[in-house]
């Protein structure tokens, strides 16, 4: 047989199999949106606490702490506000993420094909569905979205018959859902 007729006898029965697996699919990953912007209030204080009161917090420095400790005051502050801020700058980009979840999704069912793993000092891996490419690291990709990393599980190979959900952001991927 030719190459094209594998490939049409190959999706005929993915199809036919598909129409009799559709009930048994089951929910192996599911985004949760569960950011409240009351998290952030904690690193918002803490900057605005750290700049009405500079005065006072720096003359209880040079008070009590300055004989106890051999740092500058500026550099505690710089520290101390360089914490608060990446705290608020990463409750942004967690807001940000949910957000997109309340986006549509776009949605591609078929077979996982072209399935790679590279594993170095994290894990990346891809794979394709219907020609979309999907690619993930397990550290790099943010925790409300897909990364399969509970990857002893083995779920995520080639041939398995997948409905993928996902959204579109800064031209990456991210899967929010995924039925298997």
């Amino acid at each position: 047989m030719a190459l094209a007729e594998l490939r049409f006898v190959r999706e005929y029965l993915v199809r036919r199999v598909h129409v009799s697996i559709r009930g048994l699919m089951s929910v192996y990953f599911e985004s949760v949106n569960n950011f409240t912007i009351n998290s952030g209030y904690f690193y918002i204080i803490n900057i605005l606490i750290a700049l009405v009161f500079y005065k006072k917090i720096k003359f209880l420095f040079d008070r009590h702490l300055k004989s106890l400790v051999s740092i500058k005051f500026s550099v505690i502050l710089s520290v101390f506000l360089i914490y608060n801020s990446i705290g608020v700058y990463s409750l942004w980009r967690q807001y940000d993420y949910n957000r997109s979840l309340n986006e549509d999704y776009e949605v591609v069912e078929g077979v996982i094909e072209e399935h790679k793993v590279n594993e170095s000092a994290s894990r990346e891996e891809s794979f394709e569905v219907n020609g979309v490419l999907f690619e993930y690291n397990n550290f790099v990709t943010p925790d409300l979205f897909f990364a399969n990393r509970n990857y002893v599980d083995n779920v995520i190979k080639n041939g398995i018959y997948v409905k993928v959900f996902y959204i579109v952001k800064d031209d990456v991927r991210y899967i929010v859902k995924l039925e298997v």
